[in-house]
């Protein structure tokens, strides 16, 4: 959130490093690794994105969020991982900006459902996530619960597919 940006946690997405991949080599591809956290240190996390935010309104400067894009041209398939990840290209969600309020808002909604999830130490699923403020979300894909994982590529389907023959 820094100067009114931020939150996001900028890069793409991996879930560890596998095959080799070092984080100097990712880098090189603009994906950045995503590694899992404890309970403690998402709530802190959580807490200093929150943080920023205060700190950015208290200076008058509102708030904005700096989302991963999940635009297709911002996927890449990487063969050592054999799966599609996201690379740098962010979306901004500002507060201030009546296109995007309402997301700025789910955003912020969401992150205070997951700082009192990991606080409690209880798990919940999306659906749960979703059912806790229906009238905010709206529809289940706002808290990524969609029919279809819209960022598989025709390739990666096509392949999935075989494997289940």
């Amino acid at each position: 959130v820094g100067g009114g940006h931020g939150g996001g946690g900028g890069g793409g997405n991996v879930q560890g490093l596998a095959k080799g991949l070092s984080p100097e080599k990712l880098k090189q591809k603009g994906i950045t690794e995503v590694k899992e956290m404890e309970d403690e240190q998402v709530r802190h996390k959580t807490e200093a994105i929150i943080l920023e935010v205060a700190l950015s309104i208290l200076a008058g400067r509102g708030f904005t969020y700096d989302i991963p894009s999940r635009a297709s041209s911002n996927q890449e398939y990487v063969p050592e991982l054999d799966r599609i990840v996201l690379k740098d290209a962010t979306k901004s969600r500002a507060f201030a900006n009546t296109s995007s309020v309402r997301k700025a808002t789910i955003t912020t909604r969401v992150l205070e459902l997951v700082h009192e999830i990991v606080s409690k130490g209880i798990h919940i699923t999306k659906r749960d996530l979703f059912y806790t403020d229906v009238n905010l979300f709206l529809k289940q894909e706002e808290v990524g619960l969609n029919k279809h994982n819209k960022s598989k590529s025709k390739k990666s389907r096509l392949k999935q597919q075989q494997q289940q023959q």
